[in-house]
């Protein structure tokens, strides 16, 4: 469970370091009104940064017990969670409802 969490960890921990600079090279690299010298020099700069700093790779995991199945994404928390924080009032604009 701790390998689990520490690959997730620095899965996003890189994602989050490159995510700028994917979305400019490949906003270059898409843009056909470029000369194709900079669309090319695009490609290959996203070829070497690879696909572990892929939004991808990133697993859907929750944040407080890395469980790794029933996760709501609005909150990156999984249902047992949700409701457990729902209950003690710490998600605001969340509460239990019943019917």
């Amino acid at each position: 469970m701790k390998k689990l969490y520490v690959k997730d960890f620095t899965t996003r921990k890189k994602f989050s370091s490159f995510e700028f600079y994917r979305l400019l090279y490949k906003s270059v690299y898409k843009n056909s009104y470029l000369p194709i010298y900079y669309r090319f020099f695009a490609l290959k700069f996203l070829q070497k940064y690879g696909y572990y700093k892929s939004s991808t790779m990133i697993s859907n995991r929750c944040l407080i017990t890395n469980r790794g199945r029933g996760i709501l994404p609005n909150f990156g928390l999984s249902r047992i969670m949700v409701r457990q924080l729902a209950l003690k009032n710490k998600l605001i604009g969340v509460k239990k409802s019943s019917w």
